[in-house]
């Protein structure tokens, strides 16, 4: 309740504060210098001392000291980094900066696959009192642009010569910029001769003669209601707005999720392991890879740069991860690979594995009610599912998560067929990640968990079933979008509740349900309302072969969608062929007796053409109203992609930017109908 919540802000914070009625400055602000005041209950969950990074990772590191922080492999040999040396690294990067004369309080942008160095840029800027902001390694020269000239960043962090060509190329533009360093080699190469270049072991040195008193003081003079991080949305149109995320937002979301953790019996030890994976510039690895290892003290491993192109398991059976977080697309390539895998053997053990994962569902629906699996579980796990999980890297994992995306019903369903219960979680850049978590000992599959304790969580203006706005305060929720009023006064109101834009149900068990999102309803031109994401999801279901599905329609008389078929990928880049995958062909040519290899031949053949109909038929029949049917679609040879353009880094669909790509097919669609 608000009367048990009390604001806590430094003197010259408080001064600050003009008590405007729409909250700024008290609930939000989009000035990167304004210390908001830190909403604290005076008792229970959201009552927890504010910390700033700094003082969290210097905590863990006078109680971890000489044990092991990280590991990478490269080039065939492992190397390791103890917790000393994490702190002596950082340590080095913030005297370079001094050294540099760099500004507090700017920023520093680091563009690089998961490393050592990112974390230690991401931690050693922190500890130069300056803001730190990922950079995604996809990004192209002008959107390295506006993030640098947005952030007003003084320093840049890449990992490769191609990216430091990215910065070459604009920095004429950015005369604030002071230095830019390179991970990933030994030497520059000759011809870049700027003298704010440098290799990453130069660049550490420039700070041997700095006192650690000099940074020490630099790290007292940080507050917690002070900007520590810049999280550049995703952008799926326009320029990216940047959420302004405090200290407080940082470490409280890990603390909190900690508690709740340590609440449903599950203790978190520095003994559990992760594979830092996903884009550390995007708010989920950030919080994992980052701000929880610093908390917990765990063991964290480093994935390769093309972990999300095909060396992720590799990875896992190398680290043995106690805990694993994948975005859908990740868990439904498993999904397709394991079933790959299974149809390739024999009908006995065909019949074997059915058994097996009939025993690992029951097991994993019992456990969701409390219960006890059935008794033939542990043979069942002892033949089969344990080995399926030794050979996804996942045998030793107690906690499988999704987050990020909606994932298919169908990828659960499978899993906790495996005994893998694939748990959801909710939340986003604006709430430093989360909002809401399933536990092992508390869980609904379909559902995204239930909200972390120190967390206002509603559903606004709900309809006869409930469904409405998730609106959401706590000490998670960012400051305000950089230099951004109108869109900050929009998502946060004058009582700091954040509007998500999704829509949304919570049962009597308090589990959250997402519904749809608003900014992604389809108006038709009939002014009829309807979730796109509903009636994709359906469609996959019915369509196996499926990669993909768009469905459009914003003022038009009826819908329209865009399919793709499952097809290899370029695992060096990420790039969609157009031959089809094995589950694919085999599917069309037992299926439908049809033998095709590529997309192109699938697209064109007219057996295909008439079961993809087929499968909108069946979709259009659970669909709610006759506004909700698709009437035309057309088959695209390539599939969605992120160097396409179609997906975000987390592989978020790029709805408006996917359509404008395909203006021509979609102008097509709607002048050949006859309706």
């Amino acid at each position: 309740m608000e009367e048990d919540r009390i604001a806590l802000v430094s003197t010259k914070g408080y001064q600050s504060l003009v008590g405007a009625a729409d909250g700024k400055n008290l609930y939000w602000t989009t000035d990167i210098d304004c210390e908001l005041p830190i909403k604290i209950r005076q008792f229970g969950p959201g009552s927890e001392a504010p910390l700033t990074i700094s003082d969290v990772f210097k905590r863990t590191v006078q109680l971890r000291g000489d044990k092991p922080a990280f590991y990478i492999e490269r080039q065939g040999k492992v190397f390791s980094w103890t917790w000393n040396q994490y702190w002596k690294e950082s340590e080095s990067f913030a005297k370079s900066l001094q050294a540099l004369g760099i500004n507090e309080r700017k920023s520093v942008n680091i563009m690089g696959h998961n490393s050592p160095e990112w974390v230690i840029a991401f931690i050693g800027g922190s500890m130069h009192n300056m803001i730190v902001s990922g950079v995604y390694p996809t990004n192209n020269a002008e959107a390295c642009l506006y993030q640098a000239e947005h952030s007003e960043a003084e320093v840049i962090i890449v990992d490769s010569i191609e990216q430091l060509k990215k910065y070459q190329s604009i920095l004429p533009k950015l005369p604030q910029v002071k230095v830019i360093a390179v991970y990933g080699l030994e030497k520059l190469p000759a011809e870049f001769k700027d003298k704010r270049f440098f290799a990453w072991r130069d660049f550490m040195a420039l700070g041997k003669d700095v006192k650690n008193e000099v940074i020490a003081e630099k790290i007292k003079k940080q507050k917690p209601g002070q900007c520590a991080c810049l999280i550049y949305t995703s952008g799926t149109t326009g320029n990216p707005k940047a959420c302004m995320l405090s200290h407080d937002n940082l470490v409280w979301t890990v603390e909190s999720a900690n508690n709740q953790l340590i609440a449903a019996g599950e203790k978190f030890t520095e003994d559990e392991r992760m594979v830092s994976y996903l884009p550390l510039s995007h708010i989920a690895g950030l919080l994992l890879d980052v701000m929880s290892h610093i908390f917990m003290g765990h063991k964290l491993y480093f994935a390769k740069p093309d972990a999300l192109q095909g060396s992720l398991v590799q990875t896992l059976s190398w680290a043995k991860p106690t805990y694993f977080l994948a975005v859908p697309r990740v868990w439904e390539k498993m999904e397709e690979k394991l079933k790959e895998i299974g149809a390739s053997k024999g009908a006995l053990l065909q019949s074997i594995s059915g058994w097996a994962k009939g025993h690992g569902a029951a097991h994993v629906a019992a456990r969701q009610k409390g219960q006890q699996g059935t008794l033939c579980y542990s043979v069942a796990n002892t033949l089969i599912l344990s080995k399926i999980k030794a050979a996804l890297g996942l045998d030793k994992c107690k906690g499988f998560l999704y987050g990020a995306a909606p994932i298919k019903a169908t990828t659960v369903e499978y899993f906790a067929s495996l005994d893998i219960p694939i748990l959801g979680a909710y939340g986003m850049s604006e709430t430093s990640a989360v909002v809401t978590i399933n536990s092992n000992s508390k869980f609904d599959l379909k559902s995204v968990g239930f909200a972390l304790q120190g967390i206002d969580l509603k559903i606004d203006n709900p309809d006869e079933k409930g469904n409405g706005e998730i609106i959401f305060r706590g000490r998670n929720i960012m400051m305000g979008y950089l230099k951004n009023e109108a869109a900050t006064k929009e998502t946060i109101d004058n009582q700091g509740y954040l509007h998500s834009g999704d829509l949304g149900k919570i049962d009597k068990n308090g589990f959250l349900f997402i519904t749809g999102r608003i900014k992604e309803l389809i108006i038709t031109a009939g002014g009829e309302n309807v979730a796109p994401l509903i009636i994709e999801d359906n469609f996959k279901e019915f369509c196996p072969p499926c990669s993909n599905i768009m469905v459009i329609g914003e003022n038009q008389k009826f819908l329209c969608a865009f399919v793709t078929f499952k097809v290899e990928v370029d695992l060096s880049k990420g790039i969609p062929s157009n031959n089809l995958t094995n589950d694919a062909k085999s599917f069309f040519k037992s299926q439908l007796g049809v033998d095709v290899k590529t997309s192109d031949e699938a697209a064109a053949n007219d057996k295909i053409a008439k079961f993809v109909e087929l499968c909108f038929e069946k979709t259009n029949k659970k669909a709610v109203s006759r506004a909700a049917h698709v009437r035309k679609f057309k088959v695209l040879v390539t599939d969605f992609s992120l160097p396409g353009g179609e997906l975000t880094p987390t592989l978020k669909l790029k709805r408006k930017v996917t359509e404008k790509k395909y203006q021509a097919l979609v102008d097509e669609m709607y002048s050949e109908a006859k309706l």
